[in-house]
């Protein structure tokens, strides 16, 4: 983002540029190249239409990176909203657990009948990490895209 705003920077404030013509030795050819300048062709225009395709550029970028931003805030609201699910799933199955486990206690169940119980609760153990792994990798890669790294600018010399 920051290279093409320089480079439609850069265009504006060199267009004044375009009106001369490097060939000064022809002074017809001079005259000619600075006259179609002003009726909007030749150099100014070329300038004009490469900014017109910077600023496309730019905006096709922003397209996409509101576009990747909705997509990570969706996710990390699908793993919220996972994660929520299954801990109101753990936690209505940790009664149903300690309800039957005071029957287990007393004899009138067996280990069998506990076993698939105690394996549902672990299940949703992991289902609640899982989603929360996912909420931890939606950020990530929102950060990635709102917060790009940085790259080095080249160090500039210090003046006396």
């Amino acid at each position: 983002m920051r290279v093409l705003d320089q480079a439609i920077k850069l265009n504006k404030t060199k267009l004044w540029t375009n009106y001369i013509s490097a060939n000064a030795l022809n002074p017809l050819s001079f005259g000619l190249q600075l006259a179609r300048n002003i009726a909007g062709g030749g150099d100014v225009a070329a300038a004009k239409l490469t900014t017109a395709q910077l600023r496309v550029q730019r905006l096709a970028i922003e397209d996409a990176m509101r576009a990747a931003i909705m997509q990570h805030v969706t996710n990390y609201e699908a793993a919220q909203l996972h994660e929520r699910t299954a801990r109101g799933k753990l936690q209505s199955h940790a009664q149903l657990i300690e309800l039957s486990e005071v029957s287990y206690r007393r004899g009138d169940s067996t280990t069998e009948a506990m076993i698939p119980l105690w394996q549902t609760r672990e299940d949703l153990k992991a289902e609640i990490l899982s989603a929360e792994s996912d909420e931890r990798r939606a950020v990530a890669l929102l950060r990635e895209v709102v917060e790009p790294t940085r790259t080095p600018q080249p160090a500039q010399a210090k003046k006396p």
